[in-house]
């Protein structure tokens, strides 16, 4: 592919980019309710004058449906509740969860191995995998339920992708990484090259920020795909560190133009950003469900897989198959479509009622493309507060909503900054991520509102000065 090609693909990206921002006038009153009331923010709001946050009538609260961390139990003192901006570790427990947990430990006290088959409000704990993927689907784009398989935790998907869609041959073997990915999926891909035979520092090429910059250009990363002809290209959805939402359906047409296979982390993607999987042709999908989605802590895992390849050779066990022969522990091949296809075993019960319990929130938000509108407006008041701060701080995280999901990543000028910050926001009782001389700061629709914003930007503030 010549660059005369890669430069096409980047300037009909560019101004579909250009063309979403620009339109301001729709027919579909509550299509442009983020927009609207992120253009309505008065200038003055951070300052020393401004008027009471006004909280956003127009989008659907449901921060009283979560149980949220009083201040003494997040290092602060007090009974109120904290501020909870930390969705991109681990987001809140809905209200509701204990009730349906209860549901089913009730059911295994009183039914035991009978729940599989006989339950109060399903078909027994043997169709509760494909109800849960019927949720999953609209939340990453995916027309079809059985693309989508909540399973494992994200690290061993990551292996069982890998074992289908990773096919090297002698001329072709390359895996195109981002530099500095998160852990896990490094060791993920070195250890299964590592198991085939090939040498990972011949194998593995990182994309790099360009010098003095925090964050990766999709202009490189074409440049890489043509340098290197990858077999595989394995990229975040968004980066975990930096908030950087990668342009998915820009580099998956580059990948895909170069013969290579794209997969995607979306651990910061999923229940963050509107995904469209489906249309962007991705090849396959893996993610972890207790950030964004809120599915608790090591919360059951999730795969994708694009249609046009249910039918490759998976890594399979007795769960794949349909239920007429897993149950009765038959030897025939006869196994479901799709992602549902990887079930390799019984899929926790409790994990996957605290997914199911949580997408069903955001099912009553009104979907992704409302919790992605409101997302854009808080996390803009956010960068618009953070801008009001003179000095001390570096916000690393691009200012392009397209081109970040929640999260704002602040680095600090000093050590010194950096811990007078976190201690003065875990005293005030305000709950973020904190890494080396930065924190994460990820506000969340479901549980986050203007107030919490102004709480954060405040002690901040007062931890600088």
């Amino acid at each position: 592919m010549g660059s005369s090609s890669i430069q096409m693909i980047l300037t009909d990206s560019q101004k579909m980019s250009r063309k979403k921002k620009i339109s301001g006038k729709s027919e579909d009153r509550e299509k442009d309710i983020g927009i609207k009331h992120r253009n309505s923010i008065p200038t003055d709001l951070y300052s020393d004058k401004k008027p009471a946050f006004q909280t956003n009538k127009l989008m659907m609260s449901l921060k009283s449906k979560y149980l949220i961390p009083s201040k003494s139990d997040t290092g602060g003192t007090g009974n109120e509740s904290c501020v909870y901006l930390c969705a991109n570790s681990i987001g809140l427990q809905p209200r509701s969860l204990k009730k349906a947990l209860d549901v089913e430990l009730g059911i295994w006290a009183t039914k035991g191995s009978l729940g599989h088959s006989t339950h109060y409000i399903r078909n027994g704990w043997v169709s509760l995998d494909e109800e849960v993927s019927h949720y999953l689907a609209p939340i990453v784009g995916a027309s079809d339920y059985r693309s989508v398989a909540a399973m494992n935790s994200l690290t061993t998907n990551i292996h069982m992708m890998l074992s289908s869609f990773y096919q090297p041959t002698e001329n072709r073997f390359v895996v195109l990484m981002e530099e500095n990915p998160f852990p896990s999926d490094y060791f993920a891909i070195k250890s299964f090259i590592t198991s085939k035979g090939l040498n990972p520092e011949n194998t593995i090429k990182f994309v790099c920020p360009r010098d003095q910059e925090k964050t990766i250009q999709t202009e490189d990363i074409a440049l890489m795909i043509e340098k290197y002809k990858p077999t595989l290209i394995w990229l975040p959805g968004v980066h975990f560190y930096t908030g950087q939402a990668f342009d998915m359906k820009t580099i998956t047409k580059l990948g895909h133009d170069s013969g290579a296979i794209v997969g995607w982390d979306l651990a910061h993607a999923v229940g963050n950003l509107q995904l469209k999987l489906d249309d962007w042709g991705v090849d396959f999908a893996c993610w972890c469900s207790y950030k964004y989605l809120g599915a608790g802590p090591g919360g059951i895992g999730g795969v994708y897989v694009h249609p046009q390849h249910w039918e490759l050779n998976y890594l399979k066990g007795w769960w794949g198959q349909k239920l007429e022969s897993r149950m009765r522990l038959s030897y025939e091949d006869n196994f479901r479509q799709g992602a549902l296809a990887l079930h390799v075993s019984n899929p926790s019960v409790l994990d996957n009622v605290c997914l199911l319990e949580s997408l069903k929130m955001i099912q009553e938000y009104g979907g992704m493309e409302a919790v992605r509108k409101e997302s854009i407006r808080l996390t803009s008041l956010l960068e618009r507060g953070l801008q009001t701060i003179p000095s001390g701080i570096n916000i690393i995280t691009p200012s392009d909503p397209e081109s970040r999901g929640a999260q704002i990543t602040i680095e600090f000028d000093s050590s010194e900054t950096f811990k007078n910050a976190v201690k003065r926001l875990e005293i005030e009782g305000v709950v973020i991520d904190k890494r080396d001389k930065a924190i994460r700061v990820a506000p969340f629709p479901l549980y986050n509102d203007d107030d919490d914003i102004d709480a954060f930007v405040s002690v901040l503030r007062k931890s600088l000065s």
